[in-house]
């Protein structure tokens, strides 16, 4: 991580693919304490999420998150949504949170992430029926995704926002809402 060679940087982080969690570990804490994290591309962040063994895995990657810097907030939550069982992922809700709540780059991975949590979700249900409002077309599929998913009294209130989706020209949004309706009993 001290390397000035961007390059170089680039490979050494690409070898933590290989090395033993005792090995990596104590490098990507380097790297989030050096600032670094940023090398870190998605295929690093997966291969972080996939390391076994590694306790300190959902460690370092809400480290990533809380980073606050969107190249890797995005790789990162990309990387849990996808490796992350469900006592990992709902850990790190409040962050999906505020992911949503700062329109961020990451604000797709985060309702991926809560759609799967389903239920356990609820506490993320306002901020994703108020980005309804106001989603790009490739986040609204992923927003109506998760609220259908996590459901319950306070999701049915969407029930007019998502079913206005139904007449959107983007195909995958018009499932997405015909999807969540029908987990929403309606």
């Amino acid at each position: 991580p001290r390397q000035e060679d961007p390059g170089i940087q680039a490979y050494a982080v690409m070898a933590l693919y290989w090395t033993h969690p005792r090995v990596a570990v104590p490098l990507l804490n380097v790297l989030i304490d050096t600032g670094k994290e940023a090398l870190l591309t998605q295929e690093d962040m997966v291969a972080i999420a996939k390391l076994e063994n590694c306790p300190d895995k959902a460690r370092l990657l809400s480290a990533m998150i809380k980073t606050g810097k969107h190249y890797a907030v995005k790789h990162a939550i990309d990387a849990v949504h996808k490796e992350f069982n469900q006592d990992e992922l709902k850990a790190l809700i409040p962050f999906f949170i505020e992911e949503l709540e700062n329109d961020s780059p990451a604000s797709a991975g985060a309702a991926i992430a809560l759609g799967k949590l389903g239920p356990e979700a609820k506490p993320a249900l306002p901020v994703l029926i108020r980005r309804l409002d106001n989603g790009n077309r490739h986040e609204l599929a992923w927003f109506i995704t998760a609220i259908g998913k996590i459901g319950g009294p306070e999701a049915r209130k969407a029930v007019p926002k998502i079913k206005a989706q139904l007449n959107n020209p983007e195909r995958g949004v018009q499932g997405a809402a015909k999807k969540a309706l029908q987990d929403l009993g309606q």
